[in-house]
């Protein structure tokens, strides 16, 4: 399988007939994709060009001023038919890989004839496009960079023993905690190792995050800033998952979501602030860290030093082990730090400290082995539900959502919005303890039929703020 590169076309050019590779050199951003893509390994570069269409990187051509951005979808689609004639003699649709570097206009007509498509700049402005390609460069340096270091790997992995695996051993064993727990029976001082759901590694459940605390007895407090204290600026974890929901959504409020509102003197920012938007996303954030984040804790750990040091240890332990690896699903690989996306897990720092030492390591286990004999961590769970229960609650979803269509219909509306978390207070029992959320999001779509639209479902697909609209009128 090779990995075929297409590039397209850019306003800036040379004034005179010369090879395409250099025609284009005069864009900032042309430059850095064919390096990029070169660096990738492609072992063919074409430029999308919208007079001549697929030109390979060392054919003339000469100086000329067209773009697709000008044309008509009709006269696009015979653009991209002819494309894909020639490039059906240079590759193998089916079997090669593409990564195309263009914008949406160049390559619409073309990914749907091809398997395997890589589109690094999708959903970004040609604005960004630089920028972002420096920061995929940069991220290629830093691979090459560790890989050409690799006898100092080899020492470390060697005086760590590889403990990755063993830490995952070690840290599925232990009472494992979700939402919704009782702070009062967590540690004060400790580590806590965060796993989600639908990340395996090794057969065990993969550590996504590793924290602690600087300040004494602040152990609790983290972990209420990450689940319970909707503010992004007090928990970085809470900004991270925000970060990448947003970018998954290709929504331009991640550039409002960096600042601390509270503190910025940006009045651009400002005007784009939207307090109630804020909050939606606060409870998005809330909702996937609570339904997919579980955390174990190592403790009790007083000594503030030995804390932070094994804390960065276990996070450099991880990101040594080469088997170490996110799933295709992840959340994280949308995220816009790059870090996040290479380690597989939500932290930016203590990725390259020393791992973890032998005696490092023993000294986890015993605390292990503290923690599990001292029961001092009570999870709370949610009890299962039985079958009656489930189906008087389904019952009452469905009767009060029923309620909800009817009174619209009799209002004549066209269509009506319903909020999961909404039809769950009319119930009642949410918020608490023992809410049957996924069961209401169930019922919710269960009512869906042909035109109805799901305007926002939470990355879980059963929080509080799925929002479906339903039409009422027949068509």
């Amino acid at each position: 399988m090779a990995l075929i590169a297409l590039l397209s076309c850019t306003k800036s050019k040379k004034p005179y007939r010369c090879k395409a590779k250099e025609m284009y050199s005069e864009s900032r951003w042309f430059p850095k994709a064919y390096e990029y893509v070169k660096k990738l390994g492609a072992v063919k570069v074409f430029v999308l060009s919208a007079l001549y269409g697929l030109v390979p990187e060392y054919k003339e051509i000469d100086y000329y001023e067209k773009t697709l951005n000008d044309c008509t979808d009709n006269e696009r689609i015979e653009w991209a038919q002819r494309v894909l004639s020639d490039l059906k003699n240079e590759a193998d649709l089916e079997g090669d890989s593409f990564i195309i570097i263009a914008g949406k206009k160049y390559y619409e007509y073309l990914v749907p004839h091809m398997k395997n498509v890589m589109l690094p700049l999708k959903g970004k402005g040609i604005y960004y496009w630089e920028s972002t390609l420096n920061r995929l460069l940069m991220s290629i340096q830093m691979k090459n960079s560790r890989e050409s270091n690799t006898a100092n790997v080899a020492a470390a992995k060697e005086e760590s023993g590889s403990y990755s695996f063993e830490l995952h051993k070690l840290m599925n064993m232990l009472p494992r905690i979700r939402y919704p727990f009782e702070f009062a029976k967590l540690s004060n001082n400790g580590i806590y190792i965060m796993f989600e759901e639908g990340e395996k590694y090794g057969g065990f459940d993969r550590i996504v995050r590793v924290g602690t605390h600087d300040s004494q007895d602040r152990l609790r407090g983290r972990l209420r800033d990450h689940y319970i204290n909707e503010n992004k600026d007090g928990s970085i974890f809470r900004k991270n998952i925000g970060r990448a929901i947003l970018n998954k959504n290709h929504d331009p409020y991640l550039k409002v979501w960096e600042y601390d509102l509270s503190r910025t003197n940006n009045q651009e920012i400002l005007k784009q602030a939207n307090p109630s938007y804020q909050i939606e996303i606060e409870r998005a954030v809330s909702s996937y860290i609570r339904n997919n984040i579980s955390f174990v804790i190592i403790g009790e750990i007083p000594d503030r030093r030995e804390r932070l040091r094994l804390e960065t240890g276990i996070i450099a332990t991880l990101n040594c082990d080469k088997e170490f690896a996110h799933s295709a699903n992840w959340l994280g690989i949308f995220s816009p730090k790059e870090e996040i996306r290479e380690s597989g897990l939500w932290l930016v720092k203590g990725l390259e400290e020393k791992p973890l030492t032998a005696g490092e390591f023993e000294r986890i286990r015993q605390l292990t082995k503290t923690t599990n004999n001292v029961q001092n961590i009570v999870t709370v769970e949610v009890q299962k539900e039985t079958s009656k229960l489930s189906k008087d609650y389904g019952k009452a979803f469905a009767e009060a959502l029923e309620e909800i269509l009817e009174k619209a219909r009799t209002a004549d509306r066209e269509y009506v919005d319903v909020e999961s978390g909404f039809l769950h207070r009319k119930v009642g029992g949410y918020p608490g303890r023992n809410h049957k959320m996924p069961l209401c999001c169930r019922v919710m779509r269960s009512f869906m039929k042909a035109r109805d639209t799901i305007l926002y479902s939470p990355p879980s697909g059963k929080g509080a703020t799925l929002r479906i609209r339903y039409y009422l009128q027949e068509k």
